[in-house]
């Protein structure tokens, strides 16, 4: 049964999407607009989509266990075999690391949160 006033569907339109990314709070100063990056879709595993960074919201929420800041993105080239609700995985480009920074920054990151925990 069906009440008056309760959402039935919703019809998006498929001519414009919006590209929402969760990045992690630990992650999140490197995010900046203008970035480029990649996305590729669980549906679509052999396709990578090249997008551009829009907006970054300044409200964090919870979930899959840390803090995520959402990211606004846009499609370069909008594919026809998009459709609404699709989820994947997406990288954006970042200036280059050595691999001893990226293998130790949480490491890092972590002592730091302890000497100031502790008072040292």
């Amino acid at each position: 049964p069906v009440e008056q006033g309760q959402l039935l569907f919703e019809v998006a339109s498929l001519e414009e999407y919006r590209l929402s990314l969760m990045v992690d709070e630990a992650d999140i100063g490197w995010v900046q607009i203008g970035k480029e990056g990649n996305l590729r879709l669980r549906s679509l595993p052999n396709q990578s989509f090249p997008f551009l960074i829009t907006a970054i919201t300044p409200v964090s929420e919870s979930g899959e266990g840390a803090n995520l800041f959402r990211v606004e993105a846009s499609l370069e080239e909008l594919p026809t075999s998009f459709r609404p609700g699709m989820r994947g995985f997406a990288k954006i480009e970042v200036e280059p690391r050595s691999i001893g920074w990226i293998w130790s920054r949480s490491f890092v990151n972590w002592l730091r949160i302890q000497s100031w925990k502790y008072g040292f």
